[in-house]
């Protein structure tokens, strides 16, 4: 049974950390800033919901990590402003939690919120069902919600774990491999396009069928590092744009143009000169390369 009492305290921010049992693995840096914004006009409206640390005088943050980086910020940027709203600290409520309680109480706010991917989801019922034997059933109860929904965030782990087991390297994975493997650069691209996504105010769903999207193209198109990196540059562009990226579009209009990676050695004035015109005609280095032999093959005679 989840404990339900708690005591209201003023704690120092510097005594506060966040819990281990937090079920937010991620932070959106625009949601912090904007959090922060708010804080400094209307004050803190939620006070952070917190648990007796192991080392003495410290409380882990259950609820309320965005809150948390939020208060960071002001005080780094607008010390007096914090200095005045909380001189004697920050308002906390105190809850004496089991591991167990901790993720559960966790979870049950940061769904209500609805901005938590299926990733952090599955994760935490994970740990829940397997770390602490809590069944699934008492989780649907505790938590409010649906089954099906719990059990496509498991689902969703699992997929992420599979694709982190054929992790290849960098560059084109050999034939055998291409619908299999998955360059880590594809991995933290991903992540870091659904956190743009999120930015941009798109559901945590929204967002991770965008990077789902992704990774299984890597996976099936057998991708390189460079081509991953054009698209996921191409799809930013889109998003500047305030345009949802077509990643499938963006992986076909890549793959028409057949691209091959190789290890070259340049002279460091012939580097830096490319990436000097690349910066001003707003390309990549690569493009400009590319360009800039193109170019040098033509003058040789040489039409590609």
């Amino acid at each position: 049974m989840m404990s339900t009492s708690g005591e209201y305290r003023i704690i120092p921010l510097e005594k506060l950390r966040v819990s281990p049992f937090n079920v937010r693995s991620r932070l959106i840096q625009a949601n912090v800033k904007r959090l922060a914004e708010n804080i400094s006009e209307v004050g803190l409206l939620e006070p952070l919901v917190v648990a007796p640390s192991s080392e003495p005088g410290v409380y882990e943050v259950v609820v309320g990590r965005h809150r948390l980086e939020a208060l960071k910020l002001l005080r780094s940027e607008e010390p007096e402003l914090f200095q005045r709203m909380f001189k004697d600290g920050i308002p906390c409520i105190v809850k004496k939690l089991s591991p167990s309680e901790a993720i559960m109480i966790s979870l049950t706010e940061n769904l209500q919120r609805g901005d938590l991917t299926r990733e952090e989801v599955g994760m935490a019922v994970q740990r829940l069902v397997t770390e602490y034997r809590v069944p699934i059933e008492e989780i649907v109860k505790q938590v409010r919600v649906e089954m099906k929904i719990l059990e496509e965030a498991l689902e969703a782990v699992r997929l992420i774990r599979e694709i982190g087991a054929t992790l290849s390297r960098p560059g084109r994975p050999p034939k055998k491999r291409r619908r299999k493997a998955v360059p880590r650069i594809a991995v933290r691209a991903a992540m870091r396009l659904s956190e743009e996504l999120m930015e941009k105010g798109l559901t945590a769903e929204k967002a991770e069928e965008v990077k789902n999207k992704l990774l299984k193209a890597a996976a099936e198109a057998g991708l390189s590092g460079k081509e991953i990196e054009i698209v996921t540059r191409k799809a930013e562009e889109e998003l500047s744009r305030n345009k949802i990226p077509d990643i499938d579009a963006l992986v076909k209009s890549i793959r028409a143009h057949e691209k091959m990676e190789r290890i070259v050695l340049l002279d460091k004035k012939v580097m830096d000169a490319v990436s000097t015109l690349a910066e001003q005609k707003g390309r990549s280095f690569d493009e400009m390369l590319e360009e800039v032999v193109r170019q040098g093959l033509k003058n040789y005679g040489i039409k590609v």
